[in-house]
Formats: structure tokens, C-alpha cells, sequence
């Protein structure tokens, strides 16, 4: 008899929570996902090994669960300088260190995750959503960026065996995706209006502009599926998900507010009132520090700024705006914070 392929999601997953104003939006969400995927043999093939060749030096952890490929080979995007990487799903993890082991001159790093990791993350994800950049956006806080990162390694990871199922089932695929693309959206939110405040100070500028406009290009890839967190992989994944190659380049070429809202009426995204969207919070705690008969800011423990700690609270920057914000944002000492109620708004009107 041949290996049955299971049908419930990796170990012990449930279908994900369902429910909410907005439950079906998406259903195809894990199959487009995927469409960028590799298959494992071909990714390994990449930095010329097999699956059969790292499962010889993995030895005994192949045995404590599913193992998958996971990283810039799983989701095709590697080359043959990249690095293997492996999550193994076990009862009972010795710890979320990595191990190292080298396959020739190629490392092969090797994580282990609790079996009900996948599950745990899948629930505490919003639940409702909406339709937004020809996919489906959260309603609600995204997860932390290490946890997004997470998610779209495991989205796009490759089972060692055809009898394993995927990490996330379709149900719970389609929840991981809407809150990726919140992530995204997020961050350009923060992208956005950081490059606004920093104005006043000429090349932060500049280049806190170019950051935003790359952040409309990662909203829109991961709108199409194309998931997988890496910088340096934008613009490969922008071209094989098909967004426009003009609007890819005046997007990596935004200098300010205008062109911005240019790039996103192309892209078919809503018009965003950056400052209405964000609040600014103290980055780290301040203390007030005496030296040479002036008062200066201890930033965190580690940096001094001059002037007083209540010369850089937020409300009194933000009341104040100009080069003062401007300089604490790029010190460090005030962080942008997203409105996740406004943002809600915004997104219910443009699905309306």
C-alpha cells in the first residue's frame, strides 16, 4: 500500500479559525502561493545536491518529524551560493537554536519547532478581512516581523516527502496571507510617513522615500502571492509575479509625497493621509544626564542626544514637527507607531 497523504494541516493543524465579517475571500489563496514554489528536487538541484544526500546528514533529526526545505531554495529564488535550510517539526524541541552542518562547501542549517508551532501562529492571526491589492488584507494588527517572517517561510516550504501535507492547510494559508500583506501594508504606511518627517533633512530623505517606494512594490507581491520576506529578492519577485516593470522602476525611484501618491494610483492602492495613520511613541527609555554643566538625553543606555528628556517626549515633537522631529525619528529616539483602527477604516472604505 502506498504512503497516505494526510489531510489535516502539520501536525495536529486545524483548518485555522473561520468566521468573522469576511470568511471566504480568498479560497485559491494557498494554491497561488504555491504556483511560486519549488518543488524540493529542483531547489536542491540549485547548489547541486539532492534531498537524499541531506537527509543522510541530517541522520537521527529526520526521524523526530516532518522536515522541510524552507528559505530562498523552497520559494525558487535561491542560487548556487545560498544556504540549505531545514525546519523540523517535533513533540518535544530541544530549543529554537539553529544547527549548522555543511554538505560539501554548502551550509545546511537545521531548526526545530514544536509540532503545534504552525497551529499556535495560525491562532492568534486576525481573522477578518478584506479584499485589497487583488487579494485579501487583515483587519487588525499583523504579527511581528520575525513572526511574518516565519509565516512566509513556512508557506513556502517544500515537504522532503510527497506524504507529508504543507505547513498550513488552504483555510489557514488564506489567513497567514491577509496578515502578510497587513505587514506589508504597514510598513509602508511607517515607510511613508517616516520619509515625510525626514524631509527637513535633505538625504535621509531621499533615501527614506526610495525605502517607501519599495515597500508599494512588496504590498502589491505579496497581494499576488508571492510571500517570501528577503530584500534583496524584490525585484525577482516583482518580475515573476508580473507587476508592470515601469511602475517597479518608478517605484525604486520615489523622492517625494507627489511621486509616491503617483505610484500607488497606478498600482491600483488606496491614497494613504500618512499622518492620520501613525502615532509616535518614545523608541526607548530616556534619562536626564549632567555632564560639563549641560543637560543631555541617555537614549536606551547607550547614546546621548543634548537637551533635556522632555525636550524629546512625542507630544511635544509632534506638536512641534520640523527639523526636531525630523531629528529624533532619525536618532532613534521616537518610533513611528501605525493606527491600526484607522488603518482598519481605510481599508473597509476602499472594499466597500
Amino acid at each position: 500500500m502506498g504512503a497516505q497523504v494526510r489531510k489535516t494541516g502539520l501536525p495536529g493543524g486545524s483548518g485555522g479559525p473561520s468566521g468573522g465579517e469576511h470568511s471566504a475571500i480568498d479560497a485559491g489563496a494557498g494554491q497561488r502561493i504555491r504556483a511560486y514554489c519549488c518543488d524540493i528536487d529542483a531547489a536542491l538541484t540549485r547548489v547541486g545536491t539532492r534531498p537524499a544526500a541531506v537527509s543522510e546528514l541530517l541522520g537521527s533529526i529526520r526521524d523526530d518529524g516532518p522536515a522541510f526545505l524552507v528559505g530562498s531554495l523552497a520559494a525558487g529564488l535561491g542560487n548556487r551560493g545560498s544556504d540549505i535550510d531545514v525546519n523540523v517539526f517535533c513533540a518535544e524541541p530541544t530549543g529554537e537554536a539553529p544547527m549548522m552542518f555543511f554538505l560539501g562547501q554548502t551550509s545546511v542549517d537545521v531548526q526545530l519547532y514544536a509540532t503545534e508551532e504552525s497551529r499556535r501562529i495560525v491562532a492568534a492571526l486576525a481573522t477578518d478581512r478584506v479584499a485589497f491589492a487583488g487579494s485579501v488584507c487583515a483587519l487588525g494588527p499583523p504579527p511581528e516581523l520575525k513572526t511574518q517572517r516565519r509565516i512566509s517561510r513556512w508557506l513556502t516550504a517544500c515537504p522532503f516527502t510527497s506524504s507529508q501535507a504543507p505547513v498550513f492547510e488552504d483555510a489557514e494559508a488564506e489567513l497567514a496571507l491577509a496578515a502578510l500583506v497587513r505587514g506589508a501594508l504597514e510598513n509602508l504606511v511607517r515607510a511613508g510617513y517616516a520619509a515625510l518627517v525626514l524631509e527637513p533633512l535633505g538625504a535621509a530623505s531621499e533615501v527614506a522615500w526610495r525605502r517607501a517606494g519599495r515597500a508599494v512594490i512588496e504590498t502589491l507581491a505579496r497581494g499576488r502571492g508571492d510571500v517570501f520576506i528577503g530584500e534583496k529578492w524584490l525585484v525577482a519577485r516583482a518580475a515573476r509575479c508580473g507587476v508592470d516593470r515601469a511602475l517597479v522602476r518608478r517605484a525604486f525611484e520615489v523622492s517625494c509625497s507627489e511621486e509616491l501618491a503617483g505610484v500607488l494610483r497606478t498600482a491600483g492602492l488606496p491614497q494613504l493621509e500618512l499622518s492620520e495613520l501613525v502615532s509616535l511613541a518614545g523608541a526607548a527609555p530616556l534619562e536626564e544626564f549632567a555632564l560639563a554643566g549641560r543637560s543631555w538625553t541617555l537614549l536606551g543606555g547607550a547614546r546621548l542626544l543634548p537637551g533635556s528628556p522632555g525636550d524629546l517626549s512625542a507630544e511635544r515633537l509632534a506638536s512641534e514637527g520640523g527639523p526636531g522631529l525630523a531629528e529624533a525619528l532619525a536618532e532613534g529616539a521616537l518610533a513611528v507607531a501605525v493606527d491600526h483602527h484607522a488603518l482598519d477604516e481605510v481599508l473597509r472604505s476602499c472594499a466597500a
